[in-house]
């Protein structure tokens, strides 16, 4: 196994970019049509990042769940389907066309309860009513761009597979259906177009357990059907077929750790410890080595040395003594060094800790009064955000 890596992006974040850009501004703009000039406040109290708990927030996500995500992937069903050819294809129906079903009667009575008292008077609204017009060849375009989420994840795979020269790229999960994922990566050409072979109806006979008509149907079963080949090899349960299963060694790409900036990124001011090697059991940090914080933070690694490698989080670093908050909130610095956990159970991220925390005075902190959690799902430090499609948060922070 040469390399391995992954990305905290998937056909989610997909779903996720057409909301924002397509869906959410139609909205808007209906709103100021039918009269609501600022429309912009009264979106993100409906579909924003408050943080209340009450009735509200839970119509909040089932009109997430009940309709904006229908709605995106009725919009990237008909994209699957588009030919690159037809230049002027479009959508251009109601939001209430593109859903097999409709949003509960309560979520609807919500939103357009809502809106219609922002509009004041006697206006009636009906979000099913609301028009939706995407150009297919303007959405094929963000795929060449930098706007939707997946792509810096794909170009730096692409410089991966071109580095390794590798025989064959394969494309498989279901983003992989998109034109606009095949096209990116033939732009970016990490080998000769000859050697990208699109997994998307590749021909396997009957044995595929996935298959229609003898092809590979959803690509996304291809993860599920490669590990069952594995698992068959490893027992030597596959005749008249060989392939070194056993060499697939999972190790750890944890490589560089330090703190993630707003971009979530790990830049190398922010690096705290480099070359790490948690797959060795002798494995220590340096003990001289430490890093200061003014506050909460995250703490993210990269796999390669090479600040433009996207980072990933993994831990929430929080102060718990209010004392401590307040010393770190004025002129006080916080030093903290982290090590590697002893023991047979000390194997994968759970194996660092931390190890001595001081002041800049030198004056130690009692280790009580923080806590390093694993948290690999918010890189805002904040261990209680929570997904977006459990929250039904779609509106841009």
């Amino acid at each position: 196994l040469l390399f391995r890596e992954g990305f905290k992006v998937a056909g989610d974040d997909i779903l996720l970019d057409v909301i924002q850009l397509w869906i959410l501004p139609a909205l808007q703009q209906h709103l100021q049509k039918a009269g609501l000039t600022l429309a912009e406040p009264l979106m993100n109290k409906l579909f924003g990042h408050d943080s209340r708990m009450d009735g509200q927030a839970t119509l909040r996500q089932q009109i997430t769940l009940q309709l904006f995500i229908p709605l995106a992937q009725a919009v990237l069903e008909r994209y699957e389907n588009w030919d690159p050819l037809e230049s002027h294809a479009e959508i251009n129906a109601l939001f209430g066309e593109l859903v097999d079903q409709p949003p509960g009667e309560a979520v609807l009575a919500f939103v357009n309860g809502e809106i219609q008292r922002e509009l004041g008077g006697n206006s009636r609204f009906d979000l099913l009513q609301v028009p939706l017009v995407v150009s297919l060849s303007q959405l094929h375009g963000e795929f060449m761009q930098h706007r939707m989420a997946i792509i810096p994840a794909l170009r730096s795979m692409c410089e991966v597979v071109s580095l390794y020269q590798c025989d064959v790229l394969l494309l498989t999960g279901r983003p992989s259906r998109f034109p606009g994922i095949q096209a990116l990566v033939r732009h970016l050409q990490p080998l000769p177009g000859s050697r990208i072979l699109s997994l998307e109806g590749y021909h396997t006979s009957d044995w595929y357990p996935f298959n229609k008509h003898g092809r590979i149907d959803n690509p996304k079963s291809t993860a599920a059907v490669g590990a069952m080949l594995c698992l068959l090899a490893l027992d030597l349960r596959l005749s008249s077929f060989w392939f070194r299963a056993g060499d697939f060694e999972p190790y750890s790409t944890i490589r560089y750790l330090g703190m993630l900036d707003e971009n979530q990124a790990l830049t190398d001011e922010n690096l705290c410890y480099s070359e790490i090697d948690l797959d060795d059991p002798g494995y220590v940090l340096d003990k001289k080595r430490s890093f200061r914080i003014r506050g909460n933070v995250c703490l993210g690694f990269r796999q390669l040395d090479n600040d433009r490698w996207p980072a990933s989080p993994l831990y929430s670093l929080t102060l718990n003594d209010a004392t401590l908050a307040r010393k770190v909130a004025g002129e006080s610095v916080l030093r903290i060094r982290l090590a590697v956990k002893a023991g047979p159970d000390a194997s994968g991220p759970e194996s660092l800790v931390l190890s001595d925390a001081r002041l800049d005075d030198g004056t130690r902190v009692p280790l009580e009064q923080l806590s390093l959690k694993l948290n690999t799902l918010s890189a805002t430090g904040n261990a209680n955000a929570q997904y977006w499609i459990d929250s039904g948060s779609v509106c841009k922070r």
